[in-house]
């Protein structure tokens, strides 16, 4: 798995979801939709990019402070590790 740094501010989609693994650990996940926002100089207005869907997890404490405190449409702070996974189908390619 390849690991980056990721920081990024967003508005949550759902209200977030606890559950704990068969050992007992609590983790939330939460679905974040992060919108760019740039000035044009042109029309003198800001304008929206378009908005990317990021699904986190929370774990420990931590997951279940956001399960408890946060709600859908919540501006948040997002700060973690970036996981990139590759999955294959066994279905043939359309064409």
């Amino acid at each position: 798995m390849n690991e980056i740094p990721a920081y990024f501010t967003g508005n949550l989609t759902h209200e977030p979801q606890l559950s704990l693994t068969s050992d007992g650990r609590p983790g939330a996940n939460v679905r974040v939709a992060v919108t760019p926002r740039r000035y044009n100089a042109e029309s003198a207005k800001h304008e929206d990019g378009v908005t990317t869907f990021v699904d986190a997890t929370v774990w420990g404490a931590q997951a279940e402070s956001v399960a408890h405190s946060l709600r859908r449409g919540d501006r948040i702070i997002v700060q973690g590790r970036w996981v990139t996974r590759l999955f294959t189908t066994l279905a043939s390619p359309l064409r």
